[in-house]
């Protein structure tokens, strides 16, 4: 898939965030949204500072004042108030990313984050390769082995997130995320048999708006092959299973 293509639609609907059917979220609303869902391992300040480090992109970005912040792209300027789409991508760090939000200065106390709920995948798989494997009697049984264990989990995340791999993963956990959230706007009625609009649109007016959008998100999809979007179904298919096996 052509990222710079994604990252165009990504751009025009934070131009239009009117079109999203679905609200977009704070962290805190992100996290409670994702511990609702079963994906607990996280907090508000988690969220945030996933975003500052770059693991998690958010889909609108509010300011007060001009950022100046590496593929940070302004949107619009109104009455003091500045909107940014995050075209950030996954940063590859050769010395790992243990202890990075540690090691990370707050840049997002002047901030807005926005996030999509689809961005419950990306939280979805951080919870999942981040959490510990050891075994909840592994105290009862031997308490030393937790630090043989702790150790052991330690040198594996070193050596996997000081490699390329890594960062080519959560980028892609990130794209396919984006994938679903710029087609959801067009998608939503075909779902839910509902539009919603928000003051000052009318029913009219947003339903010829997604009319407008239909018609880019055609062309969008028209050069994604279709061995691809049943590639991202079929993992976003797997993935939801092992989170909920309720069909």
């Amino acid at each position: 898939m052509n990222y710079e293509k994604l990252a165009t639609q990504r751009y025009e609907l934070a131009s239009a965030p009117e079109l999203w059917q679905f609200d977009l979220l704070t962290p805190q609303e992100l996290c409670q949204f994702s511990k609702d869902r079963g994906v607990p391992a996280i907090n508000t300040e988690t969220v945030t500072d996933l975003w500052r480090v770059g693991l998690l992109r958010s889909d609108l970005i509010m300011a007060r004042s001009k950022l100046e912040m590496p593929s940070i792209e302004l949107v619009s300027e109104e009455n003091g108030l500045f909107t940014y789409c995050d075209k950030r991508q996954v940063e590859h760090r050769a010395q790992g990313y243990g202890g990075i939000i540690a090691r990370r200065e707050s840049d997002s106390d002047c901030l807005e984050l926005l996030f999509h709920p689809f961005r419950l995948y990306v939280l979805y798989h951080i919870n999942r390769v981040f959490r510990s494997k050891s075994s909840s009697t592994q105290y009862l049984l031997n308490p030393e082995g937790l630090i043989n264990l702790a150790n052991h989990d330690i040198a594996f995340l070193n050596r996997w997130t000081s490699g390329k791999e890594f960062a080519e993963r959560f980028e892609h956990w990130n794209r396919t995320a984006e994938f679903a959230i710029v087609l959801e706007p067009t998608m939503y009625e075909t779902v839910f048999h509902a539009i919603r609009w928000r003051f000052p649109d009318t029913q009219d007016a947003l339903g010829a708006k997604l009319q407008e959008r239909h018609e880019k998100v055609r062309r969008f999809l028209s050069e994604v092959s279709a061995r691809k979007i049943n590639e991202i179904r079929s993992e976003l298919c797997r993935d939801a299973e092992l989170l909920d096996q309720n069909a």
